[in-house]
């Protein structure tokens, strides 16, 4: 048990990277809604809207170069997560990062340059969210699982074609094959000098 505590505790203090949470909350209305529980499907569609805006790639790329952050879209994006209260208007918007200070940093500031998207998609419609960017990710079979199909094919076909090779080879090999194929016991052998045999070969062959 102390030996385990001792190495549970080097893993916290030396190998383990602290994560950080920061949340911040943004109470989302229509203004042509009247506030009532038959809007609620309405201003559910309406956060969903709101969803994809805050986590799409200019906004999070203003974000980044607002606070000269040393990270890509795709950790930004990967770090955060928006969704919704149950039966309320809020958006909850959470970022993940080692430390702190920048998990809050970037969660206030998304409120900020998403809200800032959002009016300026009400007053311009239509709208382009997000423009497309070169991807040069294979969207198809990976080269890694295709390397591993192959040795495992490789392998399947190694292994069975050893097994065929033996399953048809009907050589006499053992005494165990000369009493399988005669059914009468071996009372004696005799055994091959194999320096003399590879000696006769070599004769043969000069």
């Amino acid at each position: 048990m102390l030996v385990g505590a001792l190495c549970a505790a080097f893993y916290l203090w030396k190998i383990e990277v602290p994560q950080y949470q920061a949340t911040a909350l943004i109470y989302m209305r229509d203004a042509n809604t009247q506030i009532s529980v038959s809007d609620l499907q309405l201003n559910s569609e309406l956060s969903s809207d709101y969803m994809v805006i805050f986590k799409s790639r200019p906004v999070l790329n203003r974000v980044i170069a607002d606070l000269a952050l040393n990270m890509t879209y795709d950790q930004l994006n990967n770090s955060t997560s928006i969704s919704t209260i149950e039966d309320t208007r809020i958006i909850k918007i959470t970022v993940t990062n080692t430390s702190a200070k920048t998990a809050a940093d970037l969660a206030n500031q998304l409120v900020e340059r998403g809200i800032d998207t959002v009016e300026e998609i009400k007053s311009k419609q239509p709208y382009t969210v997000e423009k497309a960017v070169v991807n040069n990710n294979k969207i198809n079979t990976s080269n890694k699982k295709v390397l591993l199909m192959g040795m495992l094919l490789g392998l399947v076909a190694g292994v069975g074609g050893l097994f065929i090779q033996f399953m048809l080879n009907d050589k006499v090999r053992s005494i165990d094959d000369i009493e399988k194929t005669l059914g009468v016991p071996v009372l004696a052998g005799i055994g091959e000098n194999k320096d003399l045999a590879k000696s006769r070969k070599g004769g043969r062959k000069k």
